[in-house]
C-alpha cells in the first residue's frame, strides 16, 4: 500500500513538471523581426546595475572603486527608504533620473539627514516642485536644443552627443538660468555655454549636489574619455566615506498612451506562468496553493492504520529465572549465597547495558562513569556497591529483602525493569454524516471564493493616466480623465459619474498606498 502511494505521488509529480514545462515554453513568440530585436535596451533608463547602453552600471563601478569598502545600496522600495531615513548615520543619498519625485514627509526627512551631516545628490532633467519649492528661492531652468553639448569644469571642457542606437540625435541638454538657495550660498562647478549644469549648496558639514542632466552619468557616455573625466570629478565632490544609498524608488515613470497600449499588448502575450511570476499577488497565491498541495499529499500518503504498540519481553523475569532465585533461597536456607547471585546479577546487568566492569574494576571512576550514564545519585550506587559486598555469615532475609529494593529501586530508575501495565485498547472512528460536511464544503467554498476574486482583483489599477476603480464583485469602471484624488484621513476618495467612492487604509497594501500617494502629488505638482 505504501509502495503504491509513492508511485501515484511520483507519477502526480512527473505530470505537474511537465505540464508547467509545456506552460512556460508556449506563447514564446518569435521575436526576432520588427523593432524588437536589438542586442541592447536603449529604452532601459537609470536602472542601477543595469549594463545597457542607459544604465548606470559604470558609474557606479566608477564610485565602487573610489572606496571598495564603503557599501552602495538600491532603495527600490518605501519601505527601505523609510526605514534608511530613520537611522542615525551618515549617508549619501543619490537620485538620478528622468523625473525626480518625492512625497512631502520624505522630502521632509531627507533635508532633516543632510541637516545631521548627511549629503544629497540628485539628477534629473525634471524636480517635482515641492523640491524646488523647499530647496530654492528663486529657480529657472533652461536647455539648448542640439546634437551635442559641452562641459566646462576644472579647466577642462567635454564633450557629449546625444545617441540612440546607431544614430546621432538632437536632444534637450537642460542646465539652471538663474537659482537661489534657502540653505545658504550656491557654488557653480560645471557650466554649459550660458548655462550652469552642476551646483552644490554648502551647509556646515553637509551638501545638497544638483546635476541638471542625467545623461552624461550614463554607460555609453562614461565609455568615452570626456564622459569619466566628467564623472570622475562629480564624483571627487561627493564625501567619500559615508554609504551610499541609490534611491531608485524616487524615479518617476510617465507612459504615453502609445506605450499604455504597448504594455497591455505585451501583457496580453505573455503566457500563464510568467503572468504569474511577474505578479507578487499571484505569485503568493501559487506558494499558498503548492504548501496546502503538499501538506496534503503528506498526511494523505500517511499509513493510516492504527498503531500497535510493541511489548518488549522484560529481562530477568522469566518462570524459570523466578523459580530458580526461590529454590536457591527456599531449599537451601543460604542467604549469603542469594547475596552473591545478587551481586553477580547486578554486575552483569551494568556490563550489558553500560559496558562498565564493576567486578574487576572497583574505582571511584568507574562510579562516576557509571552515574554520569545513569543519572542516577553516585552516594546510592555506593551504598548499593556496599551491601552487595558485605562478606558475612550472620546475614539474614531481612537483609536481602533490603538489598533487593536498593537493586530494584536502580533498575527502575535506568528503565531496566517497568512495574507499570501496558494496557492495549481497541480503536475505532464513528464518522460523521456526509449531508452536513457537504453543506460546511459548500460555506468554505464561497468563502475561499471570494478570497481568491479579492486577491486576483485589486482595488485601483493606473496606467500612465488611467485609473481602473474594481468594486466588490470585480466590475471594472475605467476613468480616462485625471482625477484629483484624495489619500489622507486614513480613507482613499475618488468620484466615478458624480458619486464619490471611499477604499479604507486597511484594506491596502502599505507598499501600494506609499506609491499612490507619490502619484497623486506628482500629478498635482509635476
Amino acid at each position: 500500500m505504501r509502495n503504491k502511494s509513492q508511485i501515484i505521488v511520483l507519477f502526480a509529480s512527473l505530470v505537474l513538471a511537465v505540464v508547467l514545462a509545456l506552460i512556460w515554453f508556449s506563447g514564446k513568440g518569435d521575436v526576432t523581426n520588427g523593432a524588437r530585436n536589438y542586442s541592447y535596451n536603449w529604452d532601459k533608463k537609470f536602472d542601477f546595475q543595469s549594463k545597457d547602453p542607459k544604465g548606470l552600471y559604470l558609474f557606479f563601478s566608477l564610485l565602487k572603486f573610489k572606496n571598495p569598502k564603503r557599501p552602495i545600496y538600491e532603495i527600490n522600495s518605501p519601505y527601505k527608504f523609510d526605514s534608511v531615513l530613520h537611522q542615525d548615520n551618515k549617508a549619501t543619498f543619490i537620485l538620478i533620473g528622468d523625473t525626480i519625485g518625492l512625497l512631502d514627509s520624505e522630502l521632509k526627512l531627507l533635508l532633516n539627514k543632510c541637516n545631521s551631516g548627511s549629503s544629497m545628490f540628485i539628477s534629473s532633467n525634471q524636480l517635482g516642485s515641492n523640491i524646488t519649492d523647499t530647496v530654492f528661492s528663486k529657480f529657472e531652468r533652461g536647455f539648448n536644443f542640439d546634437s551635442f553639448t559641452s562641459y566646462r569644469f576644472n579647466g577642462k571642457k567635454a564633450k557629449f552627443f546625444g545617441c540612440y542606437q546607431n544614430d546621432t540625435i538632437a536632444m534637450e541638454w537642460s542646465g539652471f538660468r538663474e537659482f537661489e538657495s534657502n540653505f545658504g550660498p550656491v557654488d557653480a562647478l560645471i557650466r554649459q555655454n550660458n548655462l550652469t549644469t552642476f551646483i552644490r549648496l554648502k551647509q556646515n558639514e553637509s551638501c545638497i549636489f544638483l546635476q541638471s542632466n542625467p545623461e552624461p552619468f550614463t554607460n555609453y557616455q562614461l565609455k568615452q574619455k570626456d564622459g569619466f573625466e566628467h564623472a570622475n570629478f562629480v564624483i571627487n565632490q561627493l564625501p567619500i566615506n559615508d554609504p551610499i544609498y541609490f534611491i531608485s524608488v524616487a524615479q518617476v515613470h510617465f507612459f504615453s498612451e502609445d506605450e499604455v497600449t504597448d504594455q497591455e499588448g505585451s501583457e496580453s502575450e505573455q503566457n500563464l506562468l510568467e503572468l504569474i511570476l511577474n505578479n507578487r499577488i499571484l505569485l503568493n497565491t501559487l506558494v499558498l496553493v503548492l504548501f496546502g498541495a503538499v501538506l496534503f499529499v503528506i498526511f494523505r500518503t500517511r499509513r493510516r492504520r492504527a498503531i500497535i504498540p510493541i511489548v518488549h519481553k522484560q529481562q530477568g523475569v522469566t518462570k524459570t529465572f523466578v523459580e530458580t532465585i526461590a529454590s536457591i533461597f527456599l531449599n537451601k536456607q543460604n542467604p549469603p549465597r542469594v547475596l552473591q547471585i545478587q551481586c553477580k546479577n547486578f554486575y552483569d546487568t551494568v556490563l550489558r547495558n553500560y559496558y562498565i566492569d564493576l567486578q574487576r574494576n572497583k574505582e571511584e571512576s568507574s562510579l562516576e562513569l557509571l552515574a554520569e550514564k545513569t543519572d542516577y545519585p553516585i552516594g546510592k550506587i555506593q551504598k548499593l556497591l556496599k551491601e552487595l559486598r558485605y562478606d558475612n555469615k550472620a546475614i539474614d532475609n531481612d537483609y536481602i529483602l533490603n538489598v533487593s529494593k536498593l537493586q530494584h529501586d536502580f533498575y527502575r530508575h535506568c528503565r531496566i525493569i517497568s512495574s507499570e501495565k501496558t494496557e492495549i485498547n481497541q480503536e475505532f472512528e464513528m464518522s460523521r454524516k456526509i449531508w452536513i460536511s457537504t453543506l460546511f464544503w459548500n460555506f468554505g467554498f464561497i468563502i475561499i471564493t471570494i478570497a481568491v476574486i479579492r486577491i486576483l482583483v485589486p482595488n485601483l489599477k493606473i496606467s500612465g493616466m488611467e485609473i481602473s476603480y474594481f468594486n466588490w464583485f470585480g466590475i471594472r469602471v475605467k476613468l480616462t480623465e485625471p482625477i484629483m484624488l484624495n489619500t489622507e484621513n486614513s480613507l482613499i476618495s475618488l468620484k466615478i459619474n458624480n458619486k464619490e467612492i471611499t477604499i479604507p487604509h486597511w484594506d491596502v497594501m502599505k507598499n501600494d498606498l506609499s506609491i499612490l500617494k507619490r502619484f497623486n502629488q506628482q500629478t498635482k505638482k509635476i
